[in-house]
């Protein structure tokens, strides 16, 4: 859906903490949040919080509806949460900023 994206790891995603790298999971967030956002919009920056090593190959990313900033109207932020199996709870969560396409 707009969403919620799933992605399947490989052995090339992998790490020595789990079945997906860091950098595979930040990646994935930024592609997600894109995608939530129709392609209007480049990232400025990105926070990410990594809770735990996802335990199964199969990865949930959830899109919260993108907020509007007060200070500046024209950039958004954009939080996302990628999630292991069937677990409810996040593994990771990324706040991501973003501004129009110039």
């Amino acid at each position: 859906t707009d969403s919620v994206a799933t992605f399947t790891a490989t052995k090339a995603h992998a790490s020595l903490g789990g079945p997906i790298h860091g950098g595979c999971q930040a990646l994935l967030m930024e592609m997600a949040a894109i995608e939530k956002l129709q392609h209007d919009y480049e990232m400025d920056s990105m926070s990410i919080q990594y809770l735990g090593a996802p335990s199964k190959r199969d990865i949930r990313i959830i899109v919260d509806d993108p907020i509007c900033n007060t200070s500046s109207s024209s950039t958004v932020t954009v939080h996302v949460s990628l999630l292991s199996g069937n677990d409810p709870r996040p593994k990771s969560e990324g706040v991501l900023q973003f501004s129009p396409k110039k």
